[in-house]
């Protein structure tokens, strides 16, 4: 199952000191036949994202290459909220629903791209408050 992005998530993405990160966003079909879709979209994503790392960084590129196993995961890709967002670097990878459908996107870099989802997080605060 994954977890509704929060205030704290961002906070903790934010301070990572990892090496190169990838972050990876996006829109995902809630229900249908469309659903199938996402599993195509999220593989092309993670090749990209391999692709746009940096061949030193192999232990990055073999968790990519092993995250990239869960577009064959059918049941994965059943349930869904509009988005999805995946921050991947050497030590670990975390998985996010998202409220709203981002703009898709693969980053590769120093950190986490959080802006595009920093937003979705302070609107739901906000909706609680």
């Amino acid at each position: 199952m994954l977890a509704k992005l929060a205030q704290q998530d961002l906070i903790e993405l934010i301070g990572e000191d990892s090496g190169q990160c990838v972050s990876i966003l996006m829109p995902t079909y809630e229900s249908g036949p469309e659903t199938a879709q996402n599993s195509i979209r999220f593989k092309n994503l993670v090749t990209q994202a391999i692709e746009n790392t940096s061949d030193s960084c192999e232990k990055l590129q073999r968790r990519l290459q092993e995250l990239s196993r869960l577009g064959q995961d059918d049941n994965f890709w059943q349930h869904h909220s509009a988005g999805l967002a995946i921050f991947v670097c050497e030590h670990g990878e975390q998985r996010f629903r998202l409220p709203q459908s981002p703009r898709e996107t693969v980053y590769v870099g120093e950190e986490y791209c959080v802006e595009p989802v920093a937003a979705m997080v302070s609107v739901v605060a906000q909706a609680i408050d």
